[in-house]
């Protein structure tokens, strides 16, 4: 919450069986299909905010 979070590292914790491998890389259209689904979830609690060719970082929605 609140802190930036590297592409590489969603990658990693979210599909660790394709690090490394040339032949099964994940495309932004994954990336931006899963923080989809995120948002959907969290939408009036959360917002998920992106830093350009940097990663992401979640931030609490004040009501």
């Amino acid at each position: 919450m609140d802190h930036l979070i590297l592409k590489e590292e969603i990658i990693k914790n979210v599909w660790p069986e394709r690090v490394g491998d040339p032949d099964q890389v994940v495309t932004a259209e994954e990336i931006a299909s899963l923080l989809y689904r995120v948002r959907k979830r969290v939408k009036g609690y959360f917002a998920i905010k992106s830093v350009a060719q940097k990663g992401y970082y979640m931030e609490s929605i004040k009501s």
